[in-house]
């Protein structure tokens, strides 16, 4: 597994990647930004991590072409989180309707638990979904993360 760390006005986001592509996404600790850790090792670490710069600054940016491991998840798993990374930015959906989306239109509960194990936040976006009254949820990565998430989406992030 190799990794790097990407400087951003919000902190240090480390990520991963294996051979497959990019493997997991691990948010700032604190909010001061660390100095990089190594450098990126890999196409995919690369290319992820300029897209992700530019996303945390509010610029329009696309993770579609970056190549993600999705290894170790069942295939009802995967087939839920290559759905989910179809919902674009900006947009919210709801657990029950991104499993209609999926093909699996009574599991919402169980689109709940992949988006708990969901590895690759923000790069398979979760912090999109939300209960279906509209509601917020939660989110892996704190609330706070998921608001500021959706507000950069918006352009109101500060």
């Amino acid at each position: 597994m190799k990794k790097t760390n990407v400087k951003t006005r919000y902190g240090s986001f480390t990520l991963e990647a294996s051979e497959q592509g990019l493997y997991r996404l691990r948010f700032p600790r604190s909010a001061k930004a660390k100095r990089p850790a190594g450098s990126h090792h890999s196409q995919s670490l690369a290319q992820a991590a300029g897209i992700l710069r530019k996303y945390v600054h509010g610029s329009p940016a696309s993770f579609k072409r970056v190549p993600v491991d999705l290894s170790g998840y069942t295939p009802f798993e995967k087939k839920v989180l290559r759905t989910l990374a179809k919902v674009r930015p900006g947009d919210r959906i709801s657990y029950q309707e991104l499993a209609k989306r999926a093909g699996y239109p009574r599991a919402s509960r169980a689109v709940g638990s992949v988006m708990r194990k969901n590895r690759l936040p923000i790069i398979l976006p979760c912090h999109r979904v939300v209960r279906s009254g509209g509601a917020l949820g939660g989110y892996s990565g704190g609330m706070a993360w998921k608001r500021k998430l959706l507000a950069i989406e918006a352009g109101e992030a500060t």
